[in-house]
């Protein structure tokens, strides 16, 4: 073998020629790119993933809650309720109450009476003259003790 001016840089040569060593500069670029998105694209799926069960556990939550509040009994009657506020603001003679409570009213004597079902307590009204005033006290009287015992029966499920 015959070593000239021609054949040494070429055989002696310890670094690539600079075509060759941009070609494997971009594939070393190219590969660290690589690398950093799927490093990227694995944070993503795993903050992905977090964030979905985080949803799922609050809808499961959310559903459990509701499927709760479904099966618990009803505290209120709306037809009483609405029955109360006509009988309050408009001040209507009738209105229709729960099973606890029984209203009575006669029209010639213009006196209205209130039992209560179950329990001991007693009262009348006296006569009133068709007065707004008597008869809002009277239902707000009826809606207190209503709403009292509405109240307890809340305090009674909680226990």
């Amino acid at each position: 073998m015959c070593f000239n001016h021609e054949v040494v840089p070429d055989y002696l040569r310890t670094k690539p020629e600079p075509e060759v060593e941009d070609k494997v500069n971009i594939v070393v670029q190219k590969t660290a790119a690589m690398q950093a998105d799927t490093a990227q694209l694995n944070s993503m799926n795993k903050i992905t993933s977090n964030l979905l069960d985080i949803i799922n556990s609050n809808k499961e939550e959310l559903e459990s809650e509701a499927n709760q509040k479904a099966q618990m009994a009803q505290t209120y009657s709306s037809t009483d309720t609405s029955s109360m506020v006509a009988a309050i603001i408009f001040a209507r003679t009738k209105i229709n109450t729960t099973t606890r409570f029984s209203t009575s009213y006669d029209s010639t004597t213009t006196t209205a009476a209130t039992t209560e079902t179950t329990g001991t307590k007693h009262w009348k009204s006296t006569k009133y003259h068709k007065n707004k005033h008597q008869i809002c006290s009277q239902y707000t009287s009826i809606s207190k003790t209503l709403i009292c015992e509405q109240k307890q029966m809340m305090w009674i499920r909680m226990e």
